[in-house]
């Protein structure tokens, strides 16, 4: 199966330059005999984007888990509070954990949770403080950049851009920031002549260590469903398998 891509070359990262592209990708469909049934747009977590897919069409957003994790874990070391997360004996640091389980409910579950799970348990801090009002303001509140809807849903895989971010590492060390459109095109050829290959290779057997991990997940959420688990119970199992994981030495 072969996946049609487009490329823009952007100016600058502004919610304008966004809208432009989108409306133009979406307009040279409705003016071609192609139809684009597209109902979901996974995009990174960036504010900007979000808006002008939002203000250009109606497909539902999705953002990826691992951006989520990273974000929420750099405004974790930002207050200072990184010590405390790669402590397992720390209360504040087994608090901040469970903010990773959140994105394996339901959007409807989330701001109940966050209320009677997360900050009923909330240490007397000045940082936590911060940690939560900052995922409440951006991912929780009704007039959050970042909606529950976008970043929670009970399914297995963390959804990743690794095959991409791949991809656009090998690419962007042929090209600079203003490239020469001919060697843009050229280098462009090339990469899709090696992707078009690796995608002929046999795909590698996946490690047992990941699938233990979603199969873990899957039981979870299974269990969760069938109440089994209660929300509090199942918030800090998941959370365990959810968390980023650092050196703690």
């Amino acid at each position: 199966m072969y996946v049609p891509c487009v490329f823009f070359l952007l100016p600058d990262k502004t919610n304008q330059t966004y809208e432009q592209k989108l409306r133009m990708l979406l307009e040279s469909f409705d003016s071609s005999t192609s139809s684009l049934s597209i109902e979901t747009i996974h995009i990174d977590q960036e504010a900007a984007m979000a808006e002008a897919v939002r203000n250009t069409s109606n497909f539902v957003i999705k953002f990826y888990h691992f951006h989520i994790r990273q974000t929420w874990l750099r405004k974790i070391q930002t207050l200072g509070l990184i010590t405390d997360y790669k402590n397992e004996e720390s209360d504040i640091g087994n608090w901040l954990k469970l903010f990773f389980g959140l994105p394996a409910l339901s959007h409807e579950e989330v701001d109940d949770v966050f209320a009677f799970c997360l900050m009923v348990k909330q240490p007397e801090s000045e940082k936590c403080e911060a940690f939560a009002d900052y995922i409440f303001n951006n991912y929780i509140s009704t007039s959050a950049p970042f909606q529950p809807p976008a970043w929670t849903n009970q399914e297995v895989e963390g959804r990743t851009t690794n095959a991409c971010e791949a991809f656009y590492k090998n690419f962007k060390q042929s090209i600079s920031s203003k490239p020469n459109t001919f060697l843009f095109m050229q280098n462009l050829a090339h990469e899709i002549s090696k992707a078009t290959l690796k995608m002929k290779t046999p795909v590698a057997t996946e490690r047992k260590a990941d699938r233990d991990i979603e199969k873990n997940r899957l039981e979870l959420i299974n269990m969760y469903k069938e109440g089994h688990l209660t929300t509090k119970r199942f918030l800090k199992k998941i959370s365990y398998k959810m968390r980023p994981v650092l050196d703690l030495h």
